[in-house]
């Protein structure tokens, strides 16, 4: 009895882990369109490095403003002169008329010392620590790039999805409708109401809707993995939809009087990079000034003959005192590299002024598709409500006789038609809707408004 109660929990054990695998297995997470862009603006790679891209600016900035604090260096030094310098001293009546060489020092020495050093003033550095203010800021405004792209790229990705999906219901009800067709034609064949021809053009219909239905799982299937990836989601997990019915009243057309080209991030991290070239151009000038420098020594020296002795004669020594480096001539190397930077911030000036136009034109063109857009898509929604009436009413001609197949197949052709118009429509609409706010500045806005 034990042993069966012992087995009985190493079963619910074992059936408890299964259930568990199983269960993870075939999860499948909901996601709304705002809290697919949450998810990934926290988990797409590209925000991990775009992060780190600020902390490399964050460091740099710290780096630059090291250069006017105190800087402590220690030094030790062992010598053993195994030849030491000789000294001549020349002829001296009485005292040397000889003359004399002597060799000067000791066979050892040692030597400790550390010394502080202290900018005063430099140029160049304080100019180094003021350009990392921008560069700080273009890592900022690249990081926010990042997100904005993500943000656009998970909503184009979602927006897929979503018609993908439509685009499948409506092939798998195409599949539904002519199968009961198809079922009514057996019948009418096997009484000798229609002709076997008849009955292989409807045949042939299905196996072309069979044929669409095919494509269009696939490109679900397609867009569900594009969507997982720009989310940073695993690709074996699950998704679905949460927002079943995405309103096109949501989103308002944009109009030309709101295009303000200053709430571009790419604008404005131009703007920046102009401000960093001039910085970094008066930083290099910078570089032939005078450069004035504080500094504190203190010392200990011991020298003997005798390698132990070297270590027990000591005498220390100290000193404070201002340098003063004074560049002189460099073979004109600062100046051409100043005129690279000056050339780099006429470039990036001239580039402002060029993108400043194609955002306007950008923002024109988005503007317009966005209308056309709208526009055919309720036109398209419109004739696929009609196409499918038009339908509905040859079938039920057709089945009682008043109409021929070739008139059902003809308005069965129509309403596919009107069926792949208006699915184009509605992606390229909310696309529209997406470039409209890219070309705008508003993604961010965009997406917390969601």
């Amino acid at each position: 009895m034990t042993e069966f109660i012992i087995a009985m929990k190493k079963n619910r054990f074992l059936i408890g882990f299964l259930l568990l695998i199983t269960s993870g297995s075939f999860a499948q997470e909901s996601f709304t369109l705002k809290s697919a862009i949450e998810y990934g603006l926290q988990n797409n790679l590209k925000m991990s490095k775009a992060f780190n891209e600020k902390d490399r600016a964050r460091q740099m900035e710290k780096e630059k403003f090291s250069t006017y604090l105190p800087q402590v260096n220690g030094t030790v030094t062992l010598d053993d002169n195994l030849k030491r310098q000789a000294m001549v001293f020349p002829k001296i009546p009485v005292i040397m008329p000889d003359g004399a060489v002597v060799r000067m020092g000791t066979q050892y020495s040692t030597g400790a010392v550390v010394q502080l050093d202290q900018t005063i003033y430099d140029q160049a550095a304080l100019l180094g620590i003021k350009a990392a203010r921008p560069n700080k800021a273009m890592a900022d405004l690249r990081y926010q790039q990042s997100e904005e792209g993500i943000i656009y790229d998970v909503s184009y990705s979602y927006y897929q999805v979503f018609v993908f999906k439509q685009y499948l219901n409506l092939q798998l009800e195409n599949k539904k409708k002519q199968e009961q067709l198809l079922a009514i034609a057996k019948l009418q064949l096997d009484k000798g109401v229609i002709k076997k021809n008849d009955y292989n053009k409807i045949l042939v219909t299905l196996n072309n809707t069979l044929s669409q239905l095919s494509l269009a799982e696939q490109n679900l299937e397609l867009a569900n993995s594009r969507l997982k990836n720009v989310m940073g989601l695993p690709l074996d997990k699950e998704i679905l939809l949460a927002d079943t019915a995405i309103l096109k009243s949501n989103v308002r057309l944009a109009q030309e009087s709101e295009f303000d080209v200053q709430n571009r991030t790419d604008f404005k991290l131009q703007q920046t990079q102009i401000i960093f070239h001039d910085i970094d151009s008066r930083r290099i000038r910078g570089g032939g000034l005078p450069k004035l420098t504080a500094y504190a020594r203190y010392g200990v020296q011991a020298m003997g003959n005798d390698f132990q002795e070297s270590f027990n004669r000591k005498f220390d020594y100290s000193s404070i005192g201002l340098k003063l480096t004074v560049p002189l001539f460099d073979g004109l190397k600062r100046n051409s590299q100043y005129k690279q930077a000056r050339i780099d911030m006429k470039n990036a000036q001239a580039d402002l002024l060029l993108n400043e136009r194609s955002y306007q034109v950008e923002y024109s063109n988005a503007k317009v598709q966005l209308n056309k857009s709208a526009s055919s898509l309720e036109n398209n929604e419109s004739n696929l409500k009609l196409a499918e009436e038009v339908f509905q009413t040859t079938t039920l001609e057709y089945q009682r006789g008043v109409a021929g197949l070739s008139d059902l197949l003809n308005a069965e052709y129509s309403y596919k038609d009107a069926q792949v118009n208006y699915i184009n429509s509605l992606l390229n609409y909310y696309t529209a809707q997406l470039d409209i706010e890219k070309s705008s500045g508003n993604l961010k806005n965009f997406a917390s408004k969601l």
